[in-house]
């Protein structure tokens, strides 16, 4: 029987820094010189980099569909004042950091929060954002799209998110529902994305039973080239082990990108050692009946430009880093195991990582300490 291939074509990891573009920097640059080691093809940077918050989408927009802001050259976001000197600055240090992600051989996703950073002149001139709609929608979304896809060629696919997004059409008075309105926001961007020869990928927003619903709705009829990204369980990330998220079900007949964490966003940010291979090695065997063709994990996320940033290389941590990534290369049972369970748990994870970090003398100490981790946190 040939070797079976691993259904995981796009294997990545998600950074974010909040509010710090030097953290964001070094993490992106750490990253890339050790994908290659770790079978990653693709690096996903979050927005909210650059000070106060501001997406890297927003940050590229021209707005030339809106006469009052064409050419200024002070912008408002979030109460702090930009210049149009600082933000060339902030896009030249992009584009360098695109380009040497690029020549390490990695495709770049970039997260665009729809509708969030929009400058206080804008919305001075446009106040009523929930009713964007028709060809003005196309007008103000796709344009800014096109601004930050033609300045950033680098950037090979563009990843939607935000309940901005949904509550901004649950709150609109027309007679269309919130699914539609959030489903003609999703089309625009994709036209957007396709005119500049990218993908796209739309991430699941909707906190409430209804929202998930008419986040439903919305993605339905889009075309099938379109991947949507799912969070392996249902909320925020913790500690403890969690059901499959069920938009998974739902969403089957969609190309479709696992999201997970392995920074701990919210069980400790790697303050503590929490090396959950078991978890992991379950959690890639529940995805393969889904038909998931990629997955990217967060290995990056600070909140706060001055909270602790340790890096996840350099923490026992890593662990799990190694055996996410064997498992999306090799996630099949391997049928040389001495074992009549084909989902028995897999010790070289942890031996292979050990080797070579703490060398072979220590393996099965520093293995009786860490694996016990997860019943301590």
């Amino acid at each position: 029987m040939g070797e079976l291939k691993t259904p995981f074509q796009l294997r990545g990891w998600g950074i974010r820094t909040w509010n710090s573009v030097d953290r964001f920097e070094t993490a992106v640059e750490r990253a890339i010189t050790r994908a290659a080691s770790h079978g990653i093809t693709t690096i996903d940077l979050h927005d909210g980099t650059v000070p106060p918050g501001i997406g890297w989408v927003d940050l590229f927009a021209e707005y030339k569909q809106v006469q009052a802001l064409r050419d200024a050259d002070i912008l408002t976001y979030h109460g702090e004042q930009i210049s149009r000197e600082q933000r060339e600055g902030y896009r030249n240090r992009f584009r360098e950091l695109c380009r040497k992600i690029k020549a390490h051989g990695i495709d770049i996703h970039v997260w665009y929060h729809v509708l969030r950073d929009l400058p206080e002149e804008w919305l001075d001139v446009e106040p009523t954002v929930s009713r964007l709609e028709g060809r003005r929608l196309w007008q103000v979304l796709g344009g800014i799209v096109d601004d930050f896809l033609m300045a950033v060629p680098e950037v090979d696919a563009l990843t939607v998110t935000g309940q901005q997004a949904l509550t901004a059409g649950m709150r609109d008075t027309s007679s269309v529902t919130s699914g539609e309105r959030l489903r003609a926001i999703y089309q625009c961007l994709y036209e957007a994305c396709r005119r500049q020869r990218r993908r796209l990928v739309i991430r699941e927003i909707g906190t409430t039973a209804a929202e998930k619903e008419a986040f439903v709705h919305a993605i339905g009829p889009l075309p099938p080239d379109i991947a949507i990204m799912v969070k392996d369980v249902q909320g925020d990330w913790y500690h403890l082990d969690a059901p499959l998220n069920p938009l998974f079900l739902r969403l089957r007949n969609k190309q479709l990108i696992v999201e997970t964490d392995l920074y701990g966003v919210h069980w400790g940010h790697l303050d503590v050692p929490l090396c959950r291979l078991r978890q992991i090695h379950t959690a890639v065997r529940s995805w393969l009946p889904l038909s998931i063709s990629g997955a990217i994990a967060r290995i990056k996320v600070v909140e706060q430009p001055d909270s602790p940033s340790i890096p996840v290389f350099e923490t026992p941590n890593e662990a799990n880093i190694s055996a996410l990534s064997y498992l999306l290369q090799n996630p099949y049972p391997d049928p040389d195991l001495d074992s009549k369970d084909v989902d028995a748990f897999d010790f070289r994870l942890w031996i292979d990582w050990l080797r070579n970090r703490y060398g072979e003398d220590a393996s099965p100490y520093v293995i009786a300490a860490l694996d016990r981790t997860p019943h301590i946190v």
